[in-house]
């Protein structure tokens, strides 16, 4: 009979801290302190760090590809392969298939995200691929910096 009620306590002091652990980690999330709203020392993150993106003063044409894969979609735009240009292309006689082995780049839209995974993005035609800064961010264990990109 003993044992019974100290099993019945103990299975009862469980739950409860149980329960109070899990109102503790929900209110922690909501405040901010467990996600990226806050920076390392406690003190609430600024706007524009948050992005991790930089603008520069100047945009510059980027030429280094016109064909685009994309591999990730983000809230306003796209992380997206370079196609490694083949320079044999023009003068062979097969088709060659395309190859997205260049550098990645963060293509920005403004407005209606409308990429999807796997998808073939070109320059549209008359406009120009512009880098209008970089975006830093961590990625596994070490930090990535990609340009930033919109057609124009």
């Amino acid at each position: 009979m003993k044992s019974g009620l100290i099993f019945f306590c103990g299975f009862l002091l469980g739950v409860i801290l149980t329960a109070a652990a899990a109102v503790g980690l929900g209110i922690a999330y909501s405040s901010g302190y467990l996600t990226s709203d806050y920076a390392a020392d406690g003190t609430e993150a600024a706007e524009a760090e948050d992005t991790g993106i930089t603008y520069a003063e100047e945009w510059t044409e980027f030429t280094v590809a016109d064909k685009f894969k994309v591999i990730e979609v983000l809230e306003d735009g796209a992380m997206a392969k370079c196609e490694d240009p083949d320079p044999f292309r023009s003068i062979s006689d097969i088709e060659r298939p395309s190859t997205f082995y260049g550098p990645e780049v963060y293509i920005m839209t403004s407005g209606k995200n409308l990429f999807y995974d796997d998808q073939i993005v070109e320059v549209p035609a008359g406009q120009k691929a512009m880098q209008i800064g970089t975006w830093r961010f961590r990625k596994y264990s070490s930090e990535k910096v990609v340009p930033v990109i919109v057609f124009k």
